[in-house]
């Protein structure tokens, strides 16, 4: 699989949703996400790993009430 930060626009990610597998969103302006084999990496895109993406998701479902 292929990790990613990626822009949103306008309320609207930066990717083709084909290829969209799971997305965890932490700013108005920018989501992390688990693409699907054979996207097409954008330049505006910044590559993380795996390990980074779960950390994300994990911080953000445990969030205190």
């Amino acid at each position: 699989m292929n990790y990613f930060i990626v822009p949103v626009n306008d309320g609207v990610l930066d990717i083709d949703y084909l290829y969209l597998q799971e997305g965890v969103q932490n700013s108005e302006t920018e989501c992390y996400v688990k693409l699907k084999s054979g996207a097409y990496v954008r330049e505006s895109w910044q590559s993380i790993t795996e390990e980074q993406f779960n950390i994300i998701k994990e911080n953000l479902l445990n969030l205190p009430e």
